[in-house]
């Protein structure tokens, strides 16, 4: 099993959508690009999708984003449960 199986194990148990770097903003999907870079890097989190609202760099834009900050954003937004 590769490290790359194996993470991606974990986020669907997990119930995440793929893994982004919220320090160099990138990001990647489970079911699209996921680690497309080949290179896992220690920055990298358990993310979720979501859209850019007005105030973010890329309005209306899908974005990878941590998890627990996807989180906060849908509660703020009264859409978590």
């Amino acid at each position: 099993m590769t490290i790359k199986q194996i993470v991606e194990a974990y986020l669907r148990e997990h119930n995440y959508e793929g893994l982004c770097n919220p320090f160099n903003e990138c990001g990647c999907a489970l079911d699209d690009d996921f680690m497309s870079c080949d290179e896992p890097l220690c920055d990298c989190v358990p993310a979720r999708r979501t859209i850019g609202d007005a105030e973010s760099d890329l309005p209306g834009e899908v974005l990878m984003v941590p998890a627990a900050k996807s989180f906060a954003m849908m509660a703020k937004k009264g859409d978590a449960s």
